[in-house]
């Protein structure tokens, strides 16, 4: 089972870089109308909240180089961005750094309590490595769904 959870967040992981591979700087930045945010800022959003979910399951401190959680956090906005916000290609290089720091995470641990459980903004608690890892394959599918979308928008625009 828990080979399984790694090989699907590696499945997950590798589709997330592979949509914003080979797009231009203007498919990446630009925001359609009626969407708060652009593909960086999705892209980043993920990096920072699984970051959150894996220093939960490590009890480990989140590795936030160059403040990029001050950028990608809910409720940020590209519209706030300076010119130190972090490039896709460093996002890209933190995702796979990430990939891997989960991979290694000791899967004997999946399913024991973590220290400092995670309530959800829909209310649903996260209290075990197994469901921090299965609520944030949702979440980054969901960012999926949303990149897909824009992406449409701005190849057509």
């Amino acid at each position: 089972m828990s080979q399984a959870l790694f090989s699907e967040f590696t499945f997950i992981r590798k589709g997330t870089i592979r949509i914003v591979s080979g797009l231009t700087e203007e498919q990446i930045e630009k925001i359609p109308s009626g969407f708060p945010h652009n593909i960086h800022w999705n892209i980043g959003h993920i990096y920072v909240i699984s970051e959150r979910f894996y220093a939960r399951i490590t009890n480990s401190e989140p590795y936030f180089p160059d403040r990029i959680h001050t950028y990608f956090e809910p409720g940020t906005s590209p519209a706030g961005w300076d010119s130190s916000v972090p490039s896709i290609e460093t996002i890209i290089q933190l995702l796979e750094n990430q990939l891997e720091r989960y991979k290694a995470v000791d899967q004997t641990t999946l399913d024991q309590q973590v220290q400092d459980p995670y309530t959800t903004s829909s209310g649903y608690t996260l209290n075990t490595a197994n469901e921090f890892f299965r609520f944030g394959f949702y979440h980054e599918g969901m960012h999926i769904g949303i990149m897909k979308s824009i992406l449409k928008l701005v190849k057509t625009s």
